[in-house]
């Protein structure tokens, strides 16, 4: 009972002096201090998380960059110019007449080029000039006049999910007009990874190509 009484008594005492409640204002200022660090070092944690996690999933399956490298689509596009190609969109609709695509040439190389003729397309070159269905072709994006007509034998019948493609350097491009590029100079749309949406370099030529 003595024995009670005096830890009661030292209880009432120490809080009395703040001993107890003291410690316990100790542990939750630490905490206090700790909590917003902490806090903001998840937060930002998860913010760089998102932002790798989007751009994974943006660089795989919706855009990707690239860069030009040779002559063969001037004057519409230089060497060493930065673009984004859309990797998505020919999940939702066709490629076009004018498109300007990449294509896979091989495991380590890729092309950039113009789309001239669609599937059923019959493409034929005369005098330099270019004919889909017996319609000759108004190009103002090109360099000149065709004078290398290649491998192939024109007319050329663009078949299923195949494209014919050509440089708008047309005398300094490997395109469609050659065996080797593509299916007997075809490309096929399984290794087309899109059309260019944006160039973004050079700054001072930042902004959406023309397609036509």
């Amino acid at each position: 009972m003595i024995f009670n009484k005096e830890l009661k008594k030292t209880s009432s005492q120490l809080h009395k002096r703040g001993d107890v409640t003291g410690g316990t204002n100790m542990i939750n200022s630490v905490f206090k201090i700790q909590n917003p660090i902490l806090k903001e070092i998840f937060d930002w944690a998860e913010v760089i998380v998102m932002a790798l996690l989007i751009t994974f999933i943006l660089k795989a399956y919706v855009v990707e960059f690239t860069q030009v490298s040779g002559p063969s689509m001037q004057p519409t596009l230089q060497d060493g110019n930065r673009l984004i190609i859309n990797r998505f969109i020919y999940n939702l609709t066709e490629p076009k007449h004018g498109d300007i695509v990449v294509f896979d040439f091989s495991e380590e190389k890729s092309f950039i080029k113009r789309i001239i003729g669609l599937p059923g397309d019959v493409i034929d070159i005369r005098d330099g000039d270019v004919y889909i269905n017996d319609i000759k072709q108004e190009e103002g994006y090109i360099q000149e006049k065709v004078q290398i007509y290649g491998d192939v034998n024109f007319p050329v019948t663009v078949t299923k999910d195949h494209y014919f493609v050509m440089g708008d350097n047309r005398n300094n491009s490997s395109d469609s007009r050659l065996k080797m590029v593509g299916d007997n100079g075809l490309v096929s749309k399984k290794v087309i990874r899109g059309p260019v949406v944006l160039r973004i370099w050079p700054f001072n030529e930042f902004g959406t190509i023309k397609y036509k």
